[in-house]
């Protein structure tokens, strides 16, 4: 496994802000919104909830009017403000930019964190670049966004930086790295997108099975079993989640 250089995170970084803020324009300069189906029903929720709250003067724990009655809070209903990163949205929204720039925020995570996963893995530089492009650019995610699946793209976004916190683990067992790998879980479980965490961890699952298994022996050789294995998973990985965020 490779020493992965902060310049070359940097660089990227740059690279893929870029790169979504050109193809974004138009919603980053608030003119123009996604408006999809699927992003009218969350609004219709937070605007009961509020409505409740301001009429009884705390927060219902029942929504009434989804499915003949369901719990909100333990539904994952409503719970944007709980998630860490939506504190930086609130911040550039109260700047006077564009709430879309949460996305933005979200690509950039999806594109450095398949990078780093990929270069940690021992993948060259540049096709690491295009691997964390093509992952943060995928039509699936774009498309989540258009039509107000905003949660479940987040909620993607994780998954490269799972695999990297497990692999961090293993190379150099620590309670920094177990903490840190706490940390990331917990902010993708905070998105509320159970179905997307859950296909996290199946792939989580097998990475650490190959590892306990001993495919990653001889790790200072540059095509061993780890490596090759590694990538084969991260390429079905993403594969499932293509399938499974489309279905």
């Amino acid at each position: 496994m490779k020493k992965i250089k902060n310049q070359s995170i940097i660089y990227f970084a740059i690279v893929i802000t870029i790169i979504t803020s050109y193809m974004f324009n138009k919603p980053l300069t608030g003119e123009f919104v996604f408006s999809g189906i699927d992003s009218l029903s969350p609004s219709a929720i937070n605007q009961g909830i509020n409505s409740s709250c301001q009429t009884n003067g705390e927060y219902p724990l029942w929504l009434p009017w989804i499915f003949s009655g369901l719990p909100s809070l333990h539904s994952l209903q409503n719970i944007s403000d709980y998630y860490f990163i939506n504190y930086i949205k609130n911040f550039i929204v109260y700047l006077g930019f564009s709430s879309f720039w949460n996305y933005i925020i979200h690509f950039i995570l999806a594109g450095v964190g398949t990078f780093i996963l990929l270069r940690q893995i021992g993948v060259d530089k540049y096709a690491a670049s295009f691997g964390g492009l093509a992952f943060s650019l995928m039509p699936y995610l774009i498309t989540m966004v258009v039509h107000g699946h905003g949660s479940q793209m987040m909620t993607v976004v994780w998954i490269p930086w799972v695999l990297w916190a497990i692999n961090k683990i293993y190379i150099h067992s620590s309670i920094y790295h177990i903490g840190l790998l706490g940390l990331i879980v917990g902010l993708q479980m905070q998105r509320a997108h159970v179905q997307i965490a859950y296909y996290t961890w199946m792939a989580s699952g097998l990475l650490v099975l190959m590892l306990l298994l001993g495919f990653s022996n001889n790790l200072n050789k540059r095509y061993n079993w780890f490596i090759y294995m590694s990538r084969i998973r991260t390429r079905d990985m993403y594969g499932y989640v293509d399938l499974f965020t489309s279905i």
